[in-house]
């Protein structure tokens, strides 16, 4: 038989069913967000790291002019050098069975059985690839529309179409998904290359290092010894890429993003337990009669003290068997998506007993923390002052500055009574109120930022797109007259405008002597129409200028370099001087340019009236993928080999799906804040109908009719739901501002240009009034179903 105190825990739980799921279903939303989260980090992270190892990652690459395996064999025999190799990219097109073009970057590699640097993993069909085959990245087929046993027709640089076959899938962690870059990711031998009758060479050094392969500045040590030993063979060195040792890719994203969902998650568990203090102060406060008849019989101030804990115990194990499991479950599916983007393979969905230990650990104590303030303060109570209490401790309404100076002068006002009453009634319980305010507050707050961050995207994106005004871009593999390539765009009564641009490459040359990695340089005629400069310092390029540059501000930090300083740029085999006159925003996509007059660019590149780019605008209703298409076929009749090309159209929909996961995520953690507020609001609304019971009934005495009465604690719901968005509205702001900024950073390497969400907020009031009015509907029900004997006898 059970002892009576537990029989009583039993029944209390039972007999509260509401208040009991209430309280359950706050903490199990809790353990689930953390359970999620941490389930999601464990394995993504694992995956991410074991892809990594089994790449052996390259500890440096870098790019320079054509060279054979000779170089190669040179660099892998110095002892720093633990194993080397060569390769190249291609960029080429794609013709789908629709008749579109997508963008393809072959790779070549010199043996797919010998890779020792940047591994590719066989993931299906054949291995190797031979002559005139292909190997497709295993994220790519749907993007390229083909797959193994189907062949594919390409269009190479120069315009000639050959046609490979594609053999297999491979899988390389190092590339993203397809549909996020806008490209595809292809590898051929060098005998393929040979076939399609381009020049068999490499234009990539990767190399690992023989020791110390965790330490950055022995990379770098080792990286100036290679480029010099590729300096001395006659082959200048264009750029250099060092990833952070040991780290994929995509980890210090999936760390930042995991590390917002955390706080999210953590948020929701905090906000559960204030709603765990509401119920148990509440719950003694209505039972203070009932400790002290305990007391009177004997029981002991810890015996008392261990069923309100032991109740709280239940709440947390019973929400635990609900949270775990769908936490778990919940971060496998996160992972799944993550990979679809990330390009990792999942071998072991596991979750780490050390995940479940903490949901555990966590479930646990905060339910318990939150509870213990409550039961303390009630089992302290002597039992003569328990004994000769009503149950609910006297409500000191109009001793308070609020009571008496707002609310008095309130009710001086012609407002019907019914108003008044509920008004006045929110601030009756003042600790209650400030805790289901700050459940409330806080879920304002961030259901706020997450849409905030939706529309900072927009409008990052909005900033881009009316920064580079042109609709479609094509890039060409060398330069040409550039009034000839603005002539036969022209030509095409699709085309609006046409301008033709110089952009390549440049490393500047720092004060002390070192170069920085690759900037892109774009040469353009100041009075262009194709961009819309967002200036942050100084003024945009005139037509009087000569060597002047306007760099972004990713530049700038980067370089330490302001407006009026002058730099040295390394463009090819020339060091040009130029000027700093402006500074604009780094651009949404996350390049880092310079512009520079065109005219003084090409005098000094030698490269007169020659470009390498085309922007063109598109004539009104025109799509802007026919134009691409119908351009690329133009251009290239005309003999102009086209290496590449872009649609504003395009960048929206791949900068998009960069964000729309993590968007989405956050958005249902802000539906989860969502569903705490409204537990601790319906909680709260249920505790102070119990509280008002014989309140009730002198109104339903006095003929209060059950309308009267459910409008009442409706109203009164509603009063506590619009303060708390009030007080949220200021809490967003800076909020949003953080979350913005910490997402930018994650995925572009820049804050997201800000933009406040109105709509937002507005959305979440109207959220807000509904989940009030359901909060307070059950109470209201209960309360109007009481007959006036039933509450008039109620102790």
């Amino acid at each position: 038989m059970l002892r009576t105190r537990w029989r009583k825990v039993l029944l209390d739980l039972w007999g509260h069913k509401v208040r009991t799921i209430l309280v359950i279903l706050a903490i199990a939303v809790g353990v689930f967000s953390i359970g999620f989260i941490a389930s999601a980090q464990a394995i993504l992270l694992r995956e991410l790291q074991a892809d990594y190892r089994n790449l052996e990652a390259a500890s440096a690459v870098l790019y320079t002019a054509p060279f054979d395996d000779g170089l190669v064999e040179t660099i892998r025999g110095m002892p720093e050098v633990a194993a080397a190799e060569g390769r190249r990219t291609i960029s080429v097109r794609v013709r789908t069975a629709d008749g579109s073009w997508r963008n393809l970057l072959l790779t070549v590699v010199a043996d797919f059985e010998q890779m020792t640097v940047d591994r590719l993993i066989p993931y299906g069909g054949k291995w190797p690839p031979g002559r005139l085959e292909l190997i497709v990245e295993r994220l790519s087929p749907d993007y390229l529309d083909t797959g193994p046993g189907r062949s594919i027709e390409i269009e190479l640089p120069d315009g000639t179409v050959k046609t490979l076959t594609t053999v297999g899938l491979a899988f390389d962690n190092r590339v993203p998904s397809a549909e996020i870059t806008g490209r595809g990711f292809g590898y051929v031998t060098p005998e393929t290359v040979q076939k399609l009758g381009l020049d068999v060479f490499f234009t990539e050094v990767r190399f690992r290092v023989a020791n110390q392969a965790d330490d950055l500045a022995h990379i770098q040590a080792v990286t100036d010894l290679v480029q010099d030993k590729i300096e001395r063979s006659g082959r200048k060195v264009f750029a250099v890429s060092t990833p952070q040792p040991g780290e994929h890719w995509a980890e210090e994203i999936v760390k930042t993003l995991i590390l917002l969902f955390f706080i999210f998650g953590g948020v929701i568990l905090f906000l559960a337990g204030f709603l765990v203090i509401n119920t148990v102060s509440a719950l003694i406060t209505q039972q203070i009669q009932q400790i002290g008849i305990m007391k009177l019989v004997g029981a002991r101030r810890l015996q008392i003290m261990w069923m309100y804990i032991v109740m709280v115990l239940l709440y947390a194990l019973i929400a635990l068997l609900i949270g775990i499991p769908a936490g778990i479950q919940m971060g496998r599916l996160g992972v799944r998506v993550g990979t679809e983007l990330l390009n990792v393979t999942v071998n072991d969905q596991s979750v780490p007993a050390a995940v479940i230990a903490m949901q555990v650990g966590i479930g646990l104590l905060i339910p318990l923390l939150a509870a213990l303030w409550p039961v303390l303060g009630g089992v302290r109570i002597t039992t003569r002052q328990a004994l000769n209490s009503q149950g609910n401790p006297p409500q000191r309404f109009g001793r308070g500055w609020l009571e008496s100076r707002f609310f008095g002068r309130l009710g001086r006002l012609p407002l019907p009574r019914p108003l008044l009453l509920p008004l006045r009634n929110t601030v009756r319980r003042k600790g209650r109120l400030l805790l289901t305010l700050l459940i409330l507050i806080m879920g304002t707050a961030l259901f706020i930022s997450v849409l905030t961050v939706r529309d900072s995207v927009r409008l990052t994106l909005d900033n881009f797109l009316r920064y580079h005004r042109y609709d479609v871009g094509l890039v060409f593999d060398r330069s040409y007259r550039a009034s000839l390539l603005v002539e036969s765009a022209l030509e095409s009564p699709l085309v609006k405008g046409a301008e033709a641009w110089s952009v390549t490459g440049a490393r500047h040359l720092r004060p002390d002597g070192s170069e920085s990695e690759g900037y892109a340089v774009v040469a353009l005629h100041p009075e262009t129409r194709l961009i819309e400069p967002d200036l942050v310092d100084g003024r945009w390029l005139a037509a009087a200028d000569q060597n002047a540059v306007v760099v972004n501000t990713r530049f700038a930090a980067e370089e330490a370099v302001s407006v009026g300083d002058s730099i040295t740029l390394r463009i090819g085999e020339r060091d040009i001087a130029w000027q700093v006159v402006g500074i604009v925003p780094a651009p949404a996509e996350g390049s880092t340019k310079l512009y520079t007059p065109y005219e003084y660019f090409s005098y000094s590149t030698r490269s007169v009236g020659r470009a390498n780019s085309l922007q063109v605008t598109t004539a009104a209703g025109a799509s802007q993928k026919a134009v691409e298409e119908a351009l690329i076929a133009h251009i290239s009749d005309r003999g102009f080999q086209v290496g590449g090309s872009t649609t504003a159209d395009g960048v929206r929909q791949e900068f998009y799906l960069r964000f729309n996961i993590v968007i989405l995520f956050l958005i249902v953690m802000a539906v989860l804040l969502a569903v705490v507020g409204g537990l601790g609001l319906t909680t709260t609304m249920s505790i102070n109908v119990l509280e008002r019971i014989r309140e009730i009934g002198v109104l339903r005495a006095i003929g209060a009719s059950n309308r009267s009465v459910r409008q009442i604690v409706i109203a009164e719901g509603l009063a506590v739901g619009l303060l708390s968005w009030l007080a949220g509205l200021l809490l967003s702001w800076p909020v949003s501002l953080l979350l913005s900024r910490q997402v930018g950073l994650a995925l572009l390497d820049m804050p997201l240009d800000f933009r406040y969400s109105l709509p937002g907020a507005l959305l979440w009031l109207i959220i807000l009034v509904f989940l009030a009015a359901a909060a307070s509907l059950g109470p209201a029900q209960n309360a109007s179903r009481l007959t006036i004997r039933e509450v008039l006898a109620h102790d």
